[in-house]
């Protein structure tokens, strides 16, 4: 039987993208920025509130992306990688956020029913982490219930939250997502999508 729960939506984009050379979220796939197509997806589902982290490239990100209906979390310590980014979204959660759902901005493959069946999935077993499976390992998408976000808010480095699905494995539940395997950090791999990429923001 499925409960009900509130569900935070968190886009991760907060990261310098070193490798990509330049502003990796606002390099565009068919006239759409990266950024912007996750945003899209995430709204689709039209769960409240929608957060993105910022951190790198905060004032370029911020003159190109409609924010409007957005939360916005600040990631002060972005340097640090992916943990710090899990921390803001944590420490800025509503109130009544029961769970938070984190995706990567740069995850294009990434559909608004892929997020949807994770939801209903803990909907079904609120208790449990859902965590997407492609290529033999778990990692984001991953749905993160209140219950575990003590675990969140230690984390450090740019490991994500790995750790604790590593420990917590008895709590976790997979959804299999191949589509999640698929991330973009170099220039050429946006080009082997089949598109061809306008550089919005890139010098």
């Amino acid at each position: 039987m499925e409960t009900t729960g509130n569900v935070e939506l968190v886009i991760l984009a907060a990261g310098e993208s070193s490798r990509f050379q330049g502003i990796k979220v606002l390099a565009c796939i068919d006239g759409k920025t990266i950024l912007q197509r996750a945003i899209d997806t995430c709204r689709v589902l039209q769960v409240t509130p929608l957060t993105v982290v910022l951190g790198a490239h905060i004032n370029a990100i911020e003159a190109t992306i409609d924010f409007a209906g957005i939360k916005k979390c600040v990631n002060a310590d972005w340097r640090e990688g992916m943990a710090a980014s899990i921390r803001c979204a944590v420490t800025g959660a509503a109130d009544t956020t029961d769970a938070l759902l984190v995706l990567a901005a740069d995850q294009v493959r990434l559909e608004s029913a892929h997020l949807q069946d994770m939801i209903s999935l803990w909907r079904q077993n609120p208790g449990k982490i859902i965590a997407a499976s492609y290529s033999g390992q778990s990692g984001i998408p991953v749905l993160f219930p209140r219950t575990f976000w003590p675990l969140l808010l230690v984390l450090e480095g740019d490991c994500g939250a790995r750790q604790v699905l590593r420990d917590f494995g008895q709590d976790v539940i997979l959804y299999p997502l191949p589509e999640a395997k698929v991330d973009i950090d170099t220039r050429d791999e946006l080009a082997s999508l089949g598109s061809s990429p306008l550089f919005t923001g890139i010098q």
